[in-house]
């Protein structure tokens, strides 16, 4: 996949690579788990549906497959947007038809660190490797403001 304008743009938390970079799906998949890098998630939308609205889509049609009922996606990233929405349960839901639906692709969800260049990236989730049978399904922060 090559990294675009579009990705290079987006705000950190972010990998930094230069436009025209070429990244594999499966270390861009890596860096998505460790460090959740805003440009990367946008380089695997683009590089697997043309773009991020069309990714959007595909999200929300694999949400509705799978039963999810209180989500909508409108970004890769989960950066703030009033189209996108989630909640714990359904996130949750996601995790669950991951490892049913890909249990050869279970080691993504357990890598406790990367190497980026001769620096040692930490997953953001430290109770990795703390407790058998934990995972890092999502890693990251966004600020949410809920309303009532």
């Amino acid at each position: 996949m090559c990294i675009r304008d579009s990705a290079a743009s987006m705000i950190p938390s972010k990998m930094g690579f230069r436009p025209g970079t070429l990244v594999t799906l499966d270390n861009a998949l890596k860096m998505l788990m460790v460090k959740s890098p805003n440009d990367i998630a946008v380089t695997i939308a683009e590089g697997i549906s043309g773009s991020v609205p069309a990714f959007a889509d595909e999200m929300n049609a694999y949400a509705a497959k799978i039963g999810l009922h209180e989500s909508h996606f409108a970004n890769p990233n989960g950066l703030p947007d009033p189209n996108h929405w989630s909640s714990a349960r359904d996130m949750a839901m996601i995790a669950r038809a991951l490892i049913l639906q890909f249990p050869e692709e279970h080691d993504l969800f357990n890598i406790g660190q990367l190497q980026f260049g001769g620096k040692l990236i930490p997953n953001h989730n430290g109770l990795l490797g703390r407790y058998d049978g934990v995972d890092g399904m999502k890693t990251g922060y966004t600020l949410s403001l809920i309303h009532i």
